[in-house]
């Protein structure tokens, strides 16, 4: 997805901090690396089968949303 517009660097991590104060509220793991002005979001989750036995209810996973910066030449 591309993202169309200034967007100040500064509004974009206090976005993705809100973001990471919402999935460690639910019990998540959330990091956010900045190289410059890109950023990247590491969420580690657990999904929940309570239809399983208990060894093989929890599945754990990991995701990375990378938000870079479009260099454009003018």
């Amino acid at each position: 997805m591309d993202l169309v517009g200034a967007i100040d660097p500064e509004e974009l991590k206090f976005a993705l901090e809100a973001i990471k104060k919402e999935i460690i509220a639910n019990g998540d793991v959330a990091h956010i690396v900045r190289s410059g002005n890109d950023f990247t979001l590491k969420v580690q989750y657990s999904l929940i089968d309570y239809k399983k036995p208990n060894l093989h209810s929890s599945k754990s996973r990991m995701v990375w949303l990378s938000l870079l910066r479009a260099l454009t030449a003018t």
